[in-house]
């Protein structure tokens, strides 16, 4: 698919991303962003379809005849490695633009490491610490589990055994992520306000009857 210089500045403006957003989330240069979007540079198929994903987790959808406009309601699959670090490059993007609450419930964080590689591992885990005054991260664990490696920015609470279940769900702006973890990690995205709204209030049902772990800080590296 094609996409103009006009459709890149418009799909900044729907979101409020600046060209440094853009390059951070494509991986470009910023200077390349600005020259693109000057018509001094055409962009080769790769970089379009890097700017055109990065716009995707940031929902936003190219049409015919050089439309733009904000995806309303959808869901998406994520599968394999490759896929789960968009799927948490797309946390990252709406934590470090609206902020507020993230909430996750029945997480064995171990099988989450194994989901990611160990550099990407590290880099999510940093920049999520960087903006942790902005965010309102909570998890919740099965009872006995005290591995903690997302704690410089979330906090733990143990949720009963029996209350456990062994799906993740992820809530955070108007998306619900429903996790699988058989051969590859795979995640079900939903985007729909009244869908996050109902998972919200159901994690903090659980997250008031849920204990304190005696000790909250990590054990090694990891992510969230």
């Amino acid at each position: 698919m094609l996409i103009t210089a006009d459709q890149i500045r418009a799909a900044r403006g729907l979101i409020n991303w600046s060209q440094t957003d853009l390059a951070h989330r494509t991986g470009l240069a910023v200077p390349t962003i600005a020259n693109i979007e000057l018509g001094k540079q055409i962009p080769g198929k790769g970089t379009i379809e890097k700017i055109i994903d990065a716009f995707a987790l940031g929902g936003i959808v190219f049409l015919e005849n050089e439309g733009v406009q904000k995806q309303k309601e959808s869901v998406q699959t994520f599968s394999g490695k490759k896929d789960f670090e968009k799927f948490f490059d797309l946390v990252y993007s709406v934590a470090s633009t609206i902020g507020g609450s993230i909430y996750v419930s029945n997480v064995d964080e171990k099988l989450f490491d194994e989901g990611i590689e160990n550099s990407f591992d590290e880099f999510h885990i940093g920049r999520m610490t960087e903006i942790r005054k902005n965010i309102d991260f909570r998890v919740l664990l099965k009872e006995g589990d005290t591995y903690f490696p997302a704690s410089s920015y979330a906090t733990y609470k143990w949720l009963d055994e029996k209350q456990f279940a062994n799906v993740p769900f992820y809530v955070f702006g108007n998306y619900l992520g429903i996790i699988f973890f058989i051969e590859e990690p795979t995640v079900i995205l939903i985007k729909n306000q009244n869908v996050a709204d109902l998972y919200r209030k159901k994690f903090l049902i659980q997250w008031k009857g849920a204990k304190t772990p005696p000790q909250n800080e990590p054990k090694k590296k990891g992510r969230k």
